[in-house]
């Protein structure tokens, strides 16, 4: 039988149907899009609608495997999942870093979030569609420093290959998204940022963070 290929558009939604139905499964009510047309994908360059599309799948397999076999879904085993479906090879620091933490986050170089643990979704209004085809200051109004600390560890990589997770002793800050309904604040502060690479090549970027509820911010 002849391999069948779905235009990317029609592939992409129906990754995001299904993201949505997983997310259902794990407790959480997320829409996928808001058009059919999925405007924000196609407004994307061919090259970043290939990659959004392989981490959308590679994040729906890491999901879908914690959904069937786990009664409450594990971070660390989904993130594990996910690194390896797209050809990252974690080491034990890597898996030191995200032991037992519960918000962890991956920004591709373009700066769009392709991973996210499913606690997230707690404190999220935006579609799936706006998730993985908007970087993330379009997203959220967060910290300045976090374009700092983006920065330092693409320059940190320059300068030296080996060295991957730099650690952070931040206070909170306060995050709240950007959106023309009813947006949503958090208190957040980035505990870790660990470069992923290839052939010593700055890919992604992992961030553990720890949030809290704004009320920290106002005591």
């Amino acid at each position: 039988m002849l391999e069948t290929h779905l235009p990317e558009t029609e592939e992409f939604a129906s990754q995001l149907n299904f993201l949505g139905s997983l997310l259902s499964l794990a407790g959480y009510k997320v829409m996928p899009y808001r058009h059919e047309s999925l405007p924000l994908f196609c407004s994307l360059t061919p090259s970043q609608q290939k990659e959004v599309l392989k981490s959308l799948k590679a994040y729906c397999l890491a999901l879908e495997d914690g959904v069937v076999h786990e009664e409450n879904i594990n971070s660390t085993r989904m993130v594990w999942r996910f690194l390896v479906a797209l050809g990252f090879f974690p080491n034990e620091e890597l898996f030191d870093t995200v032991r037992e933490e519960t918000y962890i986050q991956i920004y591709n170089f373009d700066q769009f979030q392709i991973f996210r643990s499913v606690a997230f979704f707690d404190n999220c209004s935006f579609t799936l569609e706006e998730i993985s085809c908007r970087p993330w200051w379009q997203l959220w109004k967060r910290s300045r420093q976090d374009l700092h600390i983006l920065s330092e560890v693409s320059r940190q990589n320059l300068i030296c290959p080996q060295a991957k997770t730099l650690r952070f002793n931040h206070p909170f800050e306060r995050a709240q998204e950007i959106s023309d309904g009813s947006a949503r604040q958090f208190a957040y502060r980035i505990k870790s940022a660990t470069a992923l690479t290839r052939s010593g090549r700055l890919h992604a970027t992992l961030l553990v963070e720890d949030w809290r509820t704004p009320s920290l911010l106002d005591s």
